[in-house]
């Protein structure tokens, strides 16, 4: 049976593909960001620091300085990567969704 689920170092790459495709972010802020957006993953900036540098390896992200933070940008082949993570698992996890509510509503009777 093959798994889906997400790693930390997933779940951590896809924020940052979607964080950086709508401005600069340097890894302090995202690092914050996650923390508040994802309460019960524990993460530790290392990291988030170390995914950003792979990342930009693989073309996923460009780097560039201000006032000395390094600050980092989805690049073309980063969004298309984004992309096929949300084509993929989007409607899937759209299904799982459904199916909890109904289970939810079948067992407390309560839509809320």
């Amino acid at each position: 049976m093959k798994r889906i689920g997400f790693s930390v170092g997933d779940t951590i790459k896809l924020y940052w593909l979607y964080k950086a495709q709508h401005g600069s972010v340097y890894p302090a802020q995202l690092y914050t960001d996650y923390t508040q957006q994802f309460p019960g993953r524990k993460i530790q900036y290392d990291q988030v620091a170390r995914l950003a540098k792979k990342m930009e390896a693989d073309g996923l992200l460009t780097v560039s300085l201000d006032k000395n933070k390094k600050m980092y940008t989805t690049t073309p082949q980063g969004l298309e990567v984004y992309q096929r993570y949300k084509d993929l698992y989007y409607e899937r996890l759209s299904e799982i969704q459904k199916v909890l509510k109904r289970i939810h509503y079948h067992v407390t009777k309560s839509g809320q």
